[in-house]
């Protein structure tokens, strides 16, 4: 088969174009319609396709296709997800190349003065 017919049938999302739609009536804040029609179009689609999208994924993940939950306080490196470590380090890194950080022991030392400690 070549690259271009050979599609894996997904068992719960069909893949014919010819499907019938309905329409899909919600009501949202009209500054966060506008924001994320800003964000779609700039991706180059419009707000019913990512709607759609948002839909399949949830099909796909059999739910809400991202985590729910509340922040937490970070205690160790384990509260962590890889991810989110490395996106803090790399701003962390990008501050520090862009002067704006500073030694830790530059930090201790004003907090000595500071608090008289």
């Amino acid at each position: 088969m070549s690259r271009t017919t050979d599609v894996m049938e997904h068992p719960i999302i069909n893949t014919d174009k010819h499907k019938k739609t309905t329409n899909l009536n919600i009501r949202v804040d009209e500054d966060l319609k506008r924001k994320v029609e800003i964000i779609f179009n700039e991706l180059g689609m419009n707000l019913t396709t990512a709607i759609n999208m948002f839909l399949r994924c949830a099909v796909r993940y059999r739910g809400i296709p991202f985590d729910l939950r509340l922040p937490v306080k970070l205690r160790s490196i384990n509260d962590i997800s890889e991810i989110d470590f490395n996106n803090r380090f790399e701003k962390a890194f990008l501050d520090a190349e862009a002067g704006k950080s500073r030694l830790a022991s530059d930090f201790f030392s004003e907090l000595e003065r500071k608090y008289s400690l």
